[in-house]
Order: structure tokens, then sequence, then C-alpha cells
């Protein structure tokens, strides 16, 4: 008999008990793809509790959100259309699709960063109850902005539910989006850390409280994949001059978000929609990189006090982004 039927065997004969233990010693890992795989081998999916079902399908969208995020978005054929792009310290560049029947927006961003700025970055993208203290707003064309923001349960490492509200022009009810996020080591299947966010219900969590009387519930999901970055990506520094402004001991990281949102709005006119992915998105995104930048240095406090905070979150992405920086070197080296 080959070493593959014997292996086929040996996992075969490993009892349900057995598996959901591994899955659980994965998950608590933050590796969920490796937990869904050994939480689909369970037999008797009577045994499965809530917490399993929700891993096997956060596995799902994980798994979509990286496919996504992995195939180009310049390539023909791919329905993203480039809406800006950004050149400076940082480039990144911003797309967006429109779903014609829902009017579903779909945004896209490509950026670049030294891997000092991921977790400053991560920070300012996560605490959301600093949401205020950074995120723009507009009075004209359009008035927009945040309202409030808050956090309703943190469930372990990267694992919480955020709400947020949205004024919204003349006319139009206040917005408002729960999202649950979700951070998942992929190191193994993709030298990436992915972060996916869904918009929930108090349905899905009883947590999240019933919508305000005059708010209207966004649909929201976000896909997130942080990973090394080529020397021959587009968005890697070209010019030895912007090499040499990187800190020392600093790599390149990429970070690909993709974003579809269904705002509950009909008949908005393409100059709304245009507004919303050329200035909104691009203009948060940079912001975001401006206010992590001054997080790093020292410059705002509040967020460098939830780091060391939150020291068991933060010291685990920077561990895993060496290791996963260390990874896509040596796959570099041995391709050479």
């Amino acid at each position: 008999m080959s070493n593959d039927s014997n292996t086929e065997t040996e996992e075969s004969d490993v009892d349900d008990a057995t598996l959901i233990q591994q899955a659980e010693a994965e998950a608590s890992e933050e590796r969920l793809l490796n937990a869904a795989n050994f939480l689909r081998k369970v037999k008797d999916k009577e045994l499965l509790a809530r917490e399993h079902r929700s891993i096997l399908k956060w596995s799902v969208l994980v798994q979509r959100s990286m496919q996504a995020l992995l195939d180009s978005p310049d390539e023909e054929g791919s329905g993203w259309t480039k809406q800006s792009e950004s050149h400076g310290d940082r480039d990144f560049f911003v797309y967006y699709q429109v779903e014609p029947d829902t009017n579903k927006l779909f945004c896209r961003i490509e950026s670049s960063i030294e891997s000092s700025l991921l977790v400053p970055l991560l920070a300012v993208f996560n605490e959301s109850s600093l949401y205020q203290e950074w995120m723009p707003s507009w009075q004209k064309p359009f008035k927009i902005g945040v309202q409030e923001s808050n956090m309703l349960a943190e469930y372990g490492r990267g694992n919480q539910i955020i709400q947020v509200k949205v004024a919204m022009p003349l006319f139009f009810a206040t917005r408002e989006v729960m999202m649950h996020s979700m951070a998942v080591d992929v190191i193994e299947e993709e030298g990436a850390i992915a972060i996916h966010v869904i918009s929930e219900s108090s349905q899905d969590d009883p947590v999240i409280p019933e919508p305000p009387k005059g708010a209207v519930r966004i649909d929201f999901e976000s896909g997130i994949l942080v990973r090394g970055c080529p020397e021959d990506h587009p968005l890697y520094p070209k010019s030895e001059e912007q090499r040499n402004k990187l800190p020392k001991g600093d790599e390149i990281i990429h970070i690909g978000m993709r974003m579809t949102v269904n705002s509950h709005v009909t008949g908005v006119p393409m100059s709304f929609i245009n507004f919303s992915t050329r200035t909104v998105i691009g203009a948060m995104w940079g912001q975001l990189l401006k206010v992590a930048e001054s997080v790093r240095d020292g410059e705002i406090s509040l967020h460098r006090d939830q780091i060391k905070e939150k020291a068991e979150l933060y010291d685990w992405v920077t561990e895993r982004m060496e290791f996963m920086v260390a990874k896509m070197k040596k796959e570099q080296t041995t391709k050479q």
C-alpha cells in the first residue's frame, strides 16, 4: 500500500472528538482554514456547536475574499475600473464596480506601506471608539461623515463587533452598520494575513441591538489581505530615492482591500457614486495612512495606548508579519 493510502487510512481512523479538538487548537491560533478542514471531516455533524459552524462559515468567506484579492484588478475582463491613483511617499490605487441591477457599490484599494506602519495602521482601523478622531467628513457637496462608533463585543484576538453610524446627505436617513471582523492567519496557504468583515444583525449575535427608529442598516462586506510586496509588484518602490526613505530594517508590505456596500438607496446619481469612491474612499485611505504614521512616530498617544493595552493582538500581528516576510524572501530566493 502506498504512503498516500496509509495517510488517508490514518486520517479516516481519527475520531470526531479528536478532530474537533484539533480544529479548536487551530482556531485558537487564528488558523481558521486549517480548523475548518478538520471540522469538515467530522462524521457526526450533530457534534458541531455554534462556534464550530461559525468557523466553517468564516472559512468560506475568507477563501472567497482571498481569491478575489489575489486576482489582479488590471487584468482584461476583471470588471474593475481604476478610479484614482495617489503617488507620494506611499502609492495606492482606488478601483470601483457598480452592479447595475442593484446599484451595489464595489470598491477596491491596492496599497504599499513600510512594515513599521502595519501595526499602527491596523490600530487606527481597528479601534472603533477613536474613529471620530481621524475620519474625514464633508458638508459640501454632500453631507457625509461618522456620527458615532462603538465597540459592542470582543471575542478574542482580532474578533470583534463594531457599530458605526454615518450622517447622510439631506433627505437620506442616517445609515448604520454592524461590522463583525475576524483576523485569520493564512500564511501557510497564501503567505498572508487576512482580515474579513461582514455586516450582521441581532439574529447573528444577541449583542447587536435592533436598528433605531429612522436609521437604515447598511449591508457591508470587506476583505483585507496583507502580504509581503514582491519587488516586481507595480506598487513596490522603484527608485533608489524612494527605498532610501524607508526606516532602517523596514520591508515593503502590500495591502489589498475589497469592499462591497449596499446602502439601500435607489435612484442615486452617478455623481454621488463617483464622489463616494474617488473622494471619500481615497481620502479616508490617505487619511488613515497619515494618522498611522503619526501614531508610529509618537505624535498621537491614544492609539499607541491601545496598542500597549492590546499587546496580545498587536504583538501577534508583528510576529506573524515578520514570519510572513521571511517566508516570501525564502521562496523568492529559491526561485532565483
